[in-house]
């Protein structure tokens, strides 16, 4: 299994088999796979997740998901 599948496996699994996902779950997601740090706080997930999803709607779909995970990956990476 490749990371890509990996991804829409956790994304499946936190949207209960949606096809979209609201920030509430973002923010769940990002807490219970133990995210969260001094690095990447619950506000930075919920600005990312306002950033990567479209302003008329309130959900993302998966592409939108992989944007987000790969900011929150950078957001880690990029300390001061």
């Amino acid at each position: 299994m490749n990371s890509s599948n990996d991804l829409k496996d956790l994304f499946l699994a936190f949207t209960n088999g949606s096809y979209d996902m609201d920030g509430r779950q973002f923010a769940k997601m990002a807490k219970d796979c133990q995210l969260l740090d001094k690095k990447l706080t619950s506000t930075d997930v919920d600005l990312i997740f306002a950033k990567v999803k479209d302003r008329s709607v309130r959900k993302i779909i998966f592409y939108q998901f992989q944007l987000a995970i790969d900011q929150n990956a950078q957001k880690k990476k990029n300390t001061k």
